[in-house]
């Protein structure tokens, strides 16, 4: 391992058009010491267009440009072979089609610098189309502290190109799975061992074009994500989930919230989100906040869980939320009669609105979990 030197490991398979701009990306970055790995996985002509566009890059003596051809194995193994060649002592993922902003690893290595003790540091991003045009700006999702794992199963950090790693995690907590989304998943493993920390600034530009927004890739990354996501709520203990549990019928309603932030079109995942719900129930069944969580279980599809909380006397605190809910689920009843595509108006207002309740609802279960909450005493 090189100190200070950070090992840039491109993937890529029949992207000729693209390639060359996210090389390009990582030698205007203000931070000198880096290293390109490319990784070619089985483009169609054994790799021939890809080493032509490559040419003025793999004659560099600085940085040092290494292009290894391999026979289609899938992004996963990709990765991890180029991690078997990475010198440096950190690691920068950049998918083909991706650009690195000139002071994204700068920015970075300034913030490992400070906190010694980080796995991961995520920033921002652009959304570009085809042609490098940026339609939309996102932040980076906050994981802090002692809740960063559960923060990261509720929603995904950042972008690929967004993050960058020590490269010492790989050593405890291995290499990349052969799955779609497989650094969402790393990511989520390394919350699990070591502290993580955003940059909320733009400082990286994930293009969006057919290839990665097709309605078949969408569909399959979502399984993957969802599949890799209950094995962690699954497998992970309440009280490692959640640090400083008190609660531990408000914990299970946490994993069930988290589960029905997933709940989707492609892949359901109430069944699992109702049996966490149960279990919570079972230990305190007259709890209010807790049978809020009936209600949004009804408004993702099954209501077999009774009584719903608009048809319980529950506690003025808890009533005007209960009312939204029942407000959501008649909408929700009306816009699939309606069957209206999810990228029309009406479905989106009606997202950004119960996903506020669902949000605001996980906080407020998240405090009562660990003691803080209406009625609790503080831990």
């Amino acid at each position: 391992m090189t100190p200070g030197l950070v090992s840039v490991i491109i993937p890529t398979y029949d992207r000729p058009e693209y390639l060359p701009q996210a090389v390009e990306s990582v030698l205007t970055q203000t931070y000198s010491s880096v290293e390109i790995v490319i990784i070619d996985d089985g483009s169609e002509d054994g790799g021939a267009t890809t080493r032509e566009v490559l040419k003025p890059y793999l004659s560099l003596d600085s940085p040092k440009v290494t292009y290894l051809y391999q026979k289609n194995s899938g992004v996963g193994p990709a990765v991890n072979r180029g991690l078997s060649l990475a010198q440096g002592e950190y690691i920068q993922r950049l998918d083909d089609d991706d650009r690195l902003l000139p002071e994204k690893i700068a920015r970075s290595i300034e913030v490992f610098q400070e906190q010694p003790k980080l796995g991961l540091v995520a920033t921002g991003y652009h959304h570009i189309d085809s042609e490098g045009k940026r339609i939309h700006t996102g932040s980076p999702c906050p994981c802090p502290g002692p809740a960063r794992l559960l923060n990261m199963l509720m929603s995904c950090v950042t972008t690929c190109a967004g993050v960058l790693v020590r490269s010492l995690v790989h050593q405890k907590v291995g290499v990349y799975r052969d799955i779609r989304a497989q650094d969402y998943e790393m990511w989520i493993r390394i919350s699990q061992e070591y502290d993580i920390e955003t940059i909320d600034e733009p400082l990286v530009e994930y293009r969006l074009h057919q290839g990665n927004i097709s309605r078949n890739n969408q569909r399959n990354m979502e399984r993957d994500r969802i599949r890799f996501i209950s094995e962690y709520l699954q497998s992970t203990p309440l009280d490692v989930l959640i640090p400083r549990l008190q609660s531990e019928p408000h914990g299970h309603a946490i994993r069930a919230g988290v589960w029905l932030l997933k709940n989707g079109g492609y892949i359901k995942t109430t069944g699992a989100a109702k049996a966490e719900l149960e279990k919570a129930l079972q230990l305190l069944p007259k709890d209010p906040l807790l049978s809020l969580w009936k209600g949004v279980l009804a408004v993702c599809g099954d209501e077999s869980l009774r009584p719903l909380p608009w048809e319980e006397d529950l506690p003025a605190v808890y009533q005007a939320k209960a009312e939204a809910l029942s407000r959501c689920l008649r909408e929700h009843k009306r816009l699939a009669a309606k069957k209206l595509h999810p990228s029309m108006p009406e479905m989106v207002a009606f997202r950004k609105q119960f996903g506020s309740l669902h949000s605001a609802l996980i906080q407020e279960t998240f405090k009562k979990a660990i003691g803080k909450g209406h009625g609790s005493k503080t831990g």
